[in-house]
């Protein structure tokens, strides 16, 4: 497991004019009932609008490992005030470019997030959703890579240029399945694999 876990300090939280990667709009709506018999009634939702998002497993069945990271999510932090959960279990994951290829972005998020190269054909398809279709419009694609070897990890991983924190390590099936149960460290805090599209992924390697 990794259990490197860098300080943090927050120098802001609040809300923004101008927002980078997400915008908020309303829609005021009335909607028919699904008999036909009238309508619900009008109402208002506000959603978020979002570029869509690939992840995906990349693993080594000769070895039986599985790249695995700690990233560092603020929403999680704030919510928990805790660095130990804020630093959250992920795959690989990454926001596709416009008019970028699902597949040509995750191949170009794993060289980013690990410095593992992988190819189209060590890659499956497997699968999108909407991530959360309540309040954002955001399509996630899942994919896993499976390799021939385990390569060496950038411990530097991640953009400078976009704030990415990022620890990948590889770690072996047995670790995986304890991650997805829960286990706590000699200090007492609880490792544990709770982000779904990750859990999603290692589902299709057999592993959650």
């Amino acid at each position: 497991m990794i259990h490197l876990i860098p300080k943090v300090k927050v120098a802001f939280d609040g809300q923004i004019a101008n927002p980078r990667y997400l915008r908020v709009r309303r829609c005021d709506i009335d909607v028919a009932k699904p008999s036909g018999n009238g309508w619900i009634g009008y109402t208002t939702r506000e959603y978020l609008i979002s570029r869509s998002a690939v992840s995906g497993i990349i693993y080594v069945p000769s070895q039986e490992k599985v790249m695995m990271m700690r990233q560092f999510r603020v929403p999680v932090y704030i919510d928990t005030q805790s660095e130990h959960l804020a630093w959250i279990y992920e795959t690989v994951a990454g926001l596709i470019d416009h008019d970028e290829d699902p597949l040509d972005t995750f191949i170009r998020e794993v060289q980013e997030e690990s410095g593992v190269v992988i190819t189209p054909e060590q890659t499956t398809f497997h699968t999108s959703y909407f991530a959360s279709p309540g309040f954002v419009n955001e399509k996630q694609f899942i994919y896993t890579a499976a390799i021939d070897d385990v390569q060496p990890l950038d411990n530097d991983a991640g953009l400078d240029e976009e704030g990415e924190a990022i620890i990948p390590a590889w770690l072996t099936y047995d670790e995986i399945r304890a991650l997805v149960a829960g286990v706590e460290d000699d200090a007492g805090n609880l490792h544990k694999i709770a982000d779904g599209k990750t859990l999603m992924g290692l589902m299709k390697i057999g592993l959650a």
